[in-house]
């Protein structure tokens, strides 16, 4: 549930997931009965063309991974994001020669790596060639759609990780205004605020007004708002315990300078 309602941007990758994979599939069907009219040909679409249909495969398909795992507190998404980029860059320095050669837009091994091989003599062996199809793929495309997808995961995740750093260092700039309650009764009142439609005329999300409070008052809930927000539709008795409170409180207050 919580991921269902904290992930709307991870359905809208999800459909482009579903269309690119639609677009391979029809591409491998394709490939299965193809023979190209020279090497050159053949060279150019495993080296440029398929790489770059599959790379947004793999981009978009870690861009899933990521976002689902929007859950997780600042420091630790912070430790996430910079595990991912560890697997980067030790994806280079493991294919570091072919990196070299695809970078310096060499070309004179490209009949070994980007012809297709019907006896599957490659030295290049990673997992997604366990099941390799000769007549859909070359030793190579892969590595070169993963060098596609790497270079725009990179800059994917460093603008998440300065974002991310940026909002620390505002919440690490403390007020003199500290929230005493429980965080789960400030929750309470973001989602009355917003559902009022009294912030920006309800233009504000709540992750924008959850920051909003936890710049105000010193506290980090955002990551787990949502969560939050379940515990709260799950009570029993009353749902919205810390609002009723407030209100009966300032009614006996006003009670009781009346009398």
């Amino acid at each position: 549930m919580l991921l269902n309602i904290a992930s709307e941007k991870s359905i809208g990758i999800n459909q482009v997931l579903i269309f690119i994979n639609i677009n391979i599939d029809n591409l491998y069907k394709w490939l299965n009965d193809y023979t190209f009219e020279d090497t050159e040909k053949e060279i150019h679409f495993f080296k440029v063309i398929k790489p770059r249909l599959v790379s947004y495969m793999l981009y978009y398909d870690k861009l899933l991974e990521i976002e689902t795992n929007s859950h997780f507190s600042k420091s630790n998404k912070i430790k996430y994001l910079k595990k991912l980029q560890k697997e980067i860059d030790d994806h280079g320095k493991k294919y570091k020669s072919f990196y070299k050669y695809y970078y310096a837009k060499f070309t004179h091994k490209d009949k070994k790596y980007f012809l297709r091989n019907k006896r599957k003599s490659t030295r290049y062996h990673d997992s997604h060639l366990i099941n390799y199809d000769f007549k859909v793929s070359t030793s190579h495309d892969h590595l070169v759609a993963t060098i596609l997808a790497n270079d725009k995961l990179i800059i994917y995740i460093e603008n998440l990780l300065e974002n991310l750093n940026n909002s620390i260092k505002t919440i690490e700039t403390p007020t003199k205004y500290n929230w005493t309650g429980n965080k789960i009764e400030l929750v309470e009142l973001i989602y009355a605020l917003k559902e009022q439609n009294v912030i920006n005329n309800g233009a504000a999300d709540i992750k924008e007004i959850a920051k909003l409070f936890e710049t105000i008052f010193n506290v980090e809930l955002e990551e787990n708002i949502y969560r939050w927000y379940i515990d709260i539709k799950k009570r029993k008795i009353s749902r919205t315990k810390f609002l009723n409170q407030l209100a009966e409180n300032l009614n006996k207050k006003m009670d009781n300078e009346d009398e």
